[in-house]
Parts: structure tokens; C-alpha cells; sequence
């Protein structure tokens, strides 16, 4: 009985283990940057994509869709996965992305066309502090506008009332005459406690 039970089990699960990989056939592979850069426990598959994508650019094997994949989905969304990277504080991400993805630091990406250093001045937290001082030290514009609104990153830390980013921005050159749309001028939050 065991025996017969053990054929049975072989013949109706092999055919599903074996059909495993055709679900790479299905689905096709993961080529953006963006959709792994947020949270810490997926900077090993950003570095996965990113590295693949970097011996396959650099590799006459690869093959065609691969390379037009790492040209047309990997390169480009360097910039983007950045910013998600910065508004999530994952620290890893963003120092593997501007140090070994060399992604732009000023790049303008996202439905409301900021700045990494813009979305740290949002959430304006300790860590987002750490990572503005990353992205300075690495070229950030500390005085960039932001399109959506004329602010640059003293005028968004200020409207958002982080005040300790604010302070910080100052201290880093940040210019306190920070505009909103045609030159008029957005006044700076300040705390006199």
C-alpha cells in the first residue's frame, strides 16, 4: 500500500515540480531598481538586478533581451528607486545607489518632481538627516528648487515644521531666502523656544 501510495504521489507532483520553471517563462524578471529599493531586507536583490544588469551591459553573451531590458528598465530607474530609497530612510539603498550605481543625486524624479534631498527634508527625521548629509557630501544642490511648488529643501523642511532639518540645512548653506513660485517669499518657521 505504502509503495503504491508513494507511484501515486510521484506521478501527480512530478509533473508540477518539474513545471516549476516554467514559471520564469511566465513571469518575466525583475529588471527595475525602484520596485526593491524601499525596505532594507531587498537591498541584496537591488544589488542583484543592479550587478546583473552591469556584467550583462558589459558581456556580448547576454542575451538581446536582457541587455535591452538592463538598458531600458535598470539604467534608467537608478534615479526613481533613489528617491523611494531616501522617503523610506533605507540607508543601504541609498549608499549602494550613489555609490556603486553612481545614480544622480540632483536628479528631479516622482509625480511631484523633488529631489532626494527634498524627500529627506519632508520626513525631515534623524535618519533622513543622516542621509541629506550623505547626498551633500556626495553633490547634492542644498538650495535646488523644487518645481512643483518654487521651494527648495530649507523651504520644505520649514513647511513641513522640521525645525532640526531646517537648523541643519543652515548650518550646510542652505540660502534662507527660499521662494515660492514668482519670487514671492515663503518666511521661514522658527523656533523661539
Amino acid at each position: 500500500m505504502l509503495l503504491k501510495l508513494t507511484m501515486l504521489s510521484a506521478i501527480i507532483f512530478m509533473p508540477i515540480i518539474a513545471g516549476c520553471g516554467t514559471f520564469d517563462d511566465l513571469f518575466e524578471k525583475n529588471y527595475s531598481l525602484d520596485s526593491v529599493a524601499s525596505f532594507d531586507g531587498d537591498i541584496t536583490e537591488l544589488k542583484k538586478i543592479w550587478f546583473f544588469c552591469k556584467k550583462c551591459l558589459n558581456n556580448e553573451l547576454c542575451e538581446s533581451y536582457d541587455v535591452k531590458q538592463c538598458k531600458d528598465v535598470t539604467i534608467p530607474s537608478r534615479s526613481e528607486a533613489l528617491s523611494k530609497a531616501v522617503g523610506r530612510a533605507n540607508t543601504g539603498a541609498v549608499y549602494f545607489l550613489v555609490d556603486v550605481a553612481e545614480t544622480d543625486v540632483n536628479e528631479v524624479t516622482g509625480e511631484y518632481k523633488e529631489t532626494p534631498l527634498i524627500i529627506a527634508a519632508y520626513y525631515g527625521t534623524k535618519k533622513h538627516q543622516d542621509i541629506a548629509e550623505f547626498l551633500l557630501s556626495r553633490g547634492a544642490d542644498i538650495n535646488q528648487a523644487y518645481p512643483a511648488v518654487g521651494r527648495n529643501a530649507l523651504g520644505v523642511a520649514n513647511w513641513k515644521h522640521n525645525i532640526d532639518f531646517a537648523e541643519f540645512l543652515l548650518k550646510h548653506g542652505a540660502e534662507p531666502s527660499a521662494v515660492i513660485h514668482r519670487e514671492e517669499s515663503l518666511p521661514l518657521y522658527h523656533n523661539d523656544h
